[in-house]
């Protein structure tokens, strides 16, 4: 399968209140070891916005099929089943 590149326009400021608050949830150091960064602020916003939807479409993945399962349980026990 051949990759799919998204790419998000936004205006100069959202960008850079983007950058700011996921540079400050996400514990961004400007230096490391007395040393600078190689990862500027903007890279390190894109890869943890990228690392987030992935998260995202995980949990979703994981709660289908936890209801496809108890669905097929269901059908053979009779019983709704919940699974947690």
């Amino acid at each position: 399968m051949a990759d799919k590149v998204i790419t998000v326009t936004l205006p100069e400021e959202v960008a850079a209140e983007l950058v700011r608050c996921f540079t400050k949830v996400y514990g961004y150091q400007a230096t490391i070891n007395d040393e600078a960064n190689p990862e500027s602020p903007e890279a390190f916003t894109q890869r943890k916005f990228l690392e987030y939807g992935l998260e995202v479409v995980n949990a979703v993945k994981v709660d289908e099929a936890k209801a496809e399962a108890a669905a097929a349980l269901a059908k053979v026990t009779g019983e709704g089943i919940t699974i947690q």
